[in-house]
Formats: structure tokens, C-alpha cells, sequence
């Protein structure tokens, strides 16, 4: 009998996680500029292109945001020396 030690069971657990969410959001991409081509009328086509990378854009940013956030709250209150040297 094959035993898998749990490290490994929970990485492929993770893997899975993963894989099926960059499926959805390649999907989710798809569905989106497919949407922006049919409700924009053709000569403004490349307008939908463009808000598929701007809601993207602006996605990585809310996310960067995000993250600093909690890398600063996360770090013990330190106050700061005095600026200005006796």
C-alpha cells in the first residue's frame, strides 16, 4: 500500500486549487471580451480590448494595495526616532 506523506497530499491539493483557478479567470477573460465585442459596436472594437486590460490593470493595483496593507499591519508598532539630532 502506498502511503503519501501529508506535505505532499496537501500540495496536491493545492495544485488542483490552482489549476482550477486559472482555468476560471482564462474563462472568466474570454467571457469578458467576448461580452465588450458584442455589446460595443465594431468601429470601437479596440476600445473592448482596452477595458479588458484596464480592469485588469486596476485589479493588480486594488491587489498591490492589498498586500502592502497587511506586509504594514502585520509588522510591530516601532515609533519613530526623532528626526531632528540634539
Amino acid at each position: 500500500m502506498w502511503l503519501i506523506p501529508k506535505s505532499l497530499a496537501q500540495a496536491f491539493t493545492r495544485v488542483s486549487e490552482h489549476y482550477l483557478n486559472g482555468l476560471a479567470e482564462a474563462f472568466t477573460g474570454i467571457g469578458q471580451t467576448e461580452f465588450y465585442y458584442s455589446e460595443i459596436p465594431k468601429s470601437m472594437s479596440s476600445i473592448a480590448a482596452s477595458l479588458f486590460g484596464l480592469g485588469m490593470a486596476m485589479a493588480n493595483m486594488v491587489t498591490l494595495c492589498q498586500s502592502r496593507m497587511a506586509e504594514f499591519t502585520e509588522q510591530p508598532f516601532r515609533p519613530r526616532e526623532k528626526l531632528i539630532e540634539k
